[in-house]
C-alpha cells in the first residue's frame, strides 16, 4: 500500500510517499482502508513537532509513528477475533491524535458513518469554515 512517511520531524516537502507492507490486525484491531482524509493543524504539528511540546505526544527525540494523518474516513477490510462492535464492510470515520499507524485504529476515536453521506461528505463537514473557502465545489 502507498502511505505519507518521514522519520524525523520534518516540513512537508520532506514527506516520501512508499509501498509499505499491508498490517495483519491483532486480535483486539481492525483495518480500515482509508478511502478520504484531510490535513489540519494537528497534522502539521504531529509532521514537525512544532511547537516542540508536539513531540511530548508524537515521540521524543524523533516521531513514534512514521506514517502521517490523524483523520480519516473508509471501510474496514479486517477485523481480529475479539473485535465485536464493528464488521468487515462497515463505513467508518475517526480520529487518531498523534498520528495513525498503517490502517490499524485501535488507539483512535472510530466511528460507524451515517448511511446517507459519502466518505468526502464527511471528511468535509469536519472542516473549519475557513477550510472550507479554500475547496471548490466540484471536489465533492
Amino acid at each position: 500500500m502507498k502511505a505519507s512517511v518521514r522519520y524525523t520531524y520534518c516540513y512537508p516537502e520532506q514527506i516520501q510517499v512508499l509501498d509499505i507492507a499491508i498490517p495483519e490486525p491483532k486480535a483486539n484491531e481492525i483495518r480500515v482502508k482509508v478511502m478520504a482524509t484531510t490535513v489540519n493543524r494537528t497534522d502539521v504539528g504531529v509532521l514537525t513537532g512544532k511547537p516542540y511540546l508536539m513531540r511530548a505526544f508524537a515521540g521524543f527525540p524523533k516521531p513514534t509513528l512514521p506514517v502521517t494523518g490523524t483523520d480519516f474516513a473508509g471501510i474496514i477490510d479486517k477485523v481480529g477475533s475479539e473485535v465485536k462492535t464493528f464488521k468487515v464492510g462497515d463505513r467508518v470515520w475517526g480520529f487518531g491524535d498523534n498520528g495513525i499507524a498503517p490502517m490499524q485504529h485501535t488507539s483512535a476515536i472510530l466511528s460507524k458513518m451515517p448511511f446517507c453521506q459519502s466518505l468526502k461528505e464527511l471528511i468535509f463537514l469536519k472542516l473549519s469554515p475557513a477550510q472550507k473557502r479554500h475547496i471548490m465545489p466540484s471536489t465533492f
